[in-house]
């Protein structure tokens, strides 16, 4: 899930820890601290340990989309099969996976 890296390096820096003693207090690595100031990307188990360790709500952390990123999203998501390009390629990509959970690794191979 997409987070502030900025908001959690700036709530880090007022408690003054580094970002290893967040690691330590989250029992996550230094590089997951790393990662997350840097891309903004974390597992929901993990901000719930950033929360709980911090004592913030999760909407702290996690920027609330603007409606029209909403809308946005979810235009791509129910896209009809006329779509073209966008529809296929979404639908070859899930039928890779698919494949190569039941096995088939050579469906990735397809989309290389």
């Amino acid at each position: 899930m997409d987070i502030d890296g900025q908001k959690l390096r700036s709530l880090r820096l007022d408690r003054n820890w580094t970002q290893q003693a967040l690691a330590d207090a989250t029992a996550l690595s230094l590089r997951t601290i790393q990662r997350m100031e840097k891309h903004g990307v974390a597992s929901l188990e993990t901000v719930s340990a950033l929360c709980a360790v911090l004592q913030v709500p999760r909407a702290t952390l996690c920027p609330v989309p603007e409606p029209a990123q909403v809308e946005a999203a979810r235009q791509i998501a129910v896209a009809p099969a006329s779509a073209g390009v966008g529809f296929h390629l979404r639908s070859a990509l899930i039928g890779a996976a698919c494949g190569l959970l039941a096995g088939g690794g050579a469906a990735l191979l397809m989309l290389l």
